[in-house]
């Protein structure tokens, strides 16, 4: 027997009341599907904001433990001092957290990173990541796999 089986049919009228009910019920299901979307998509992005949050102080922790490697030379190009800071960057910073390093110039030039492929690389940084370099800070975001200097990390799927 069900709901259904209980309720009369029709008003005393003779009005037919199972299809405003059933109406009511779809309303009520739409309702509590919008709110759930709403909630889930609000709960997204605090997930994304605070795991954002998490990487750049992670990142931050992680660039002071190589800070003292990264020279004058490094950037100017010194091969073993650049070997030297790559060598910690594989053995201090790379992690299960961490897939990639890549210490910039603000000339949108590569200077050190764990793939050596990527070491001289130079690319367009936007005006943001210009302003990082330039006064100092971190900076932390979604990667966008798609720009050409992240071409090695798609592999890796969304990343920060």
């Amino acid at each position: 027997m069900s709901c259904w089986d209980l309720m009369p049919t029709t008003h005393a009228d003779g009005r037919a009341i199972r299809r405003p009910i059933a109406w009511f019920m779809l309303a009520g299901l739409v309702a509590v599907a919008a709110i759930g979307a709403v909630g889930f998509g609000i709960a997204r992005q605090v997930s994304t904001d605070q795991a954002i949050r998490n990487a750049r102080d992670l990142t931050e922790a992680d660039a002071h433990g190589v800070q003292s490697l990264l020279t004058d030379g490094v950037v100017a190009g010194n091969r073993s001092e650049r070997n030297a800071l790559n060598r910690a960057l594989r053995d201090r910073v790379l992690s299960s957290r961490v897939v990639r390093v890549k210490v910039w110039a603000d000339d949108g030039r590569i200077v050190a990173s764990d793939l050596r492929a990527l070491a001289g690389a130079q690319f367009r940084l936007r005006s943001e990541e210009q302003r990082v370099l330039r006064a100092g800070g971190v900076d932390a975001e979604a990667s966008d796999l798609t720009r050409p200097e992240n071409a090695h990390e798609r592999r890796f799927g969304k990343l920060l």
